[in-house]
This record gives structure tokens, sequence and C-alpha cells, in this order.
């Protein structure tokens, strides 16, 4: 299965579509766009237990969101749970394995708070991390929680273009992306 997971971040994905994109297992509906991060399509794995992702980017940035149960049962909702826990550290273990791979380098966690909005940082378990991959520099987040009986990951990845960052288009996607978690 883990060889499964580690395929989620190489897949393609297929066309982008409606104005609102549905993540219906855990009741949250997006925008198709927001802030110049546009949808790019949805991936369903053959594997029931690792659900489906679906993918914002543009040339900044790529955002996945991935909707799974991993065939656990009464998953509690929130971020501060053992099985939420067990999730974020299988995430970053795999994130050492692209970097053991040779498919990251210089993989370095990030120092201190990490800089994303305080109710993402209230919403979700978070680890952030630095490396190079395919020859530029990038900044990645794992975002984690637990909802409807489901885990909610976000795998989101920053590229450094001329020394930037989109950090304004990000903290608006994010920002939205909390307000549908939280809505009722």
């Amino acid at each position: 299965m883990k060889s499964c997971l580690l395929m989620l971040f190489t897949l393609p994905f297929n066309g982008a579509g409606n104005d609102v994109v549905e993540l219906k297992e855990i009741g949250v509906s997006l925008p198709a766009a927001v802030a110049g991060i546009k949808y790019q399509g949805r991936r369903t794995f053959d594997e029931k237990a690792l659900g489906y992702s679906v993918a914002y980017g543009n040339k900044m940035c790529t955002i996945t969101l991935i909707v799974y149960d991993f065939d656990k049962k009464n998953i509690p909702n929130g971020k501060d749970n053992p099985l939420v826990a067990d999730q974020m550290r299988r995430s970053i273990e795999d994130l050492k394995t692209y970097a053991t791979s040779g498919v990251y380098k210089n993989l370095q966690p990030i120092k201190g708070e990490l800089q994303l909005p305080k109710p993402v940082l209230e919403a979700f378990s978070t680890a952030g991390y630095t490396f190079d991959a395919d020859g530029r520099r990038s900044k990645s987040f794992i975002l984690l929680t637990a909802r409807q009986q489901h885990f909610f990951k976000v795998r989101l990845t920053q590229y450094v273009v001329d020394q930037s960052t989109n950090d304004d288009e990000v903290r608006a996607f994010l920002n939205t992306l909390v307000k549908a978690v939280s809505a009722k």
C-alpha cells in the first residue's frame, strides 16, 4: 500500500471541468479556481482504501487534496487523534523515501512555526519541508485532519520561481479551504 501512496504524487490528473469541486465523502465543496490556482482534475485509486485525490495548481504550485480511509473504522473527527498522527507520520516517511530514492534532494524540515494562516494551523495537523526536485527549489506542506470517517490530506508544494513563491495565492486558497472544511 505504501508504494501506492508514493505513486500518488507522480500520477497524471485528468481534465478540469465544473465550477464546483465536490469532496462529497467529507461534505466539502470548493470553487474550481481560487486566486489563480485552478482545478486540474480528479483521480480515483484502484485500491478503495486509498480513496481519491483532486489536484489544483498553476506554474507556482501544486495542491493535491486526498480523501481516503486507509481501511480504518471509527476515525474521530479533527486533527488531534492517534489515527491522524499515524497518517502524518506515514506521510513524512513517504517524503523521506522520495529523498532516499533521489527524487527529492536536500530534504529539510522547515524550522519554527510554519508560515500558514492561523485557521489552517487550527484546523489541520501540519508539517513543512523544503527540497529540490526537477532542478528547482520547493517548499512543501502536509496538512491532515479527519472528517466524516475519512482522512483528509492536503499536499501543497510551492515552487521557487525567480526567487519568489506565490504566498498570497496560497493563503487565499488555504483560507477558502478552511472555510469549506469548517462549514457544517
